[in-house]
Formats: C-alpha cells, sequence, structure tokens
C-alpha cells in the first residue's frame, strides 16, 4: 500500500507559537487598559482555542466587550502576525 497523505499537528508540535498567542492577548487586553501575566497565561489560557480564552476573559478580568470583539481582534492579530 502507497503511502497517500501525512498528516502533521505543527502548532505545540513542529511550531511551538504559545509564546507568540500570549503576546497577542497581552497587546489586545492592552487596549481594555488590563494586564496578563505569564504566569495566569499558562495557567488559564496556554492551549485552549481562542473562543474558551475569550469567553473566560471577559468574566475574569469584566471586559466591557464581548467574547466575539475578543476573538475578532485575536484573529485580526493572527492574520496580521501570519503576513507578516
Amino acid at each position: 500500500m502507497a503511502l497517500r497523505a501525512i498528516l502533521l499537528d505543527h502548532d505545540g508540535t513542529i511550531v511551538s507559537s504559545e509564546h507568540i498567542h500570549f503576546q497577542m492577548w497581552v497587546h489586545i487586553l492592552s487596549q481594555y487598559g488590563l494586564e496578563l501575566s505569564e504566569l495566569q497565561y499558562r495557567t488559564h489560557y496556554a492551549g485552549l482555542p481562542t473562543r474558551a480564552n475569550a469567553l473566560d476573559m471577559v468574566q475574569r478580568f469584566g471586559i466591557d466587550a464581548s467574547p466575539d470583539q475578543l476573538i475578532e481582534a485575536k484573529n485580526a492579530a493572527t492574520q496580521d502576525y501570519l503576513a507578516s
């Protein structure tokens, strides 16, 4: 049987991108006058989907924005990062 496909999970396996995600969230939260420590990020947000992070951040920090607004900001930051 010939090999027909190879499936790779690059994010976290081949590419360690967690620090980049942390920096994006730091920037996004700073726009609301909030700080996110690396310890907070590792404890509550590292490795979780963007939606789960946004839902928790709105609740935990009392952000005057919807989770969807944070998700949009994170997706835009990700696209900007990947484009550069």
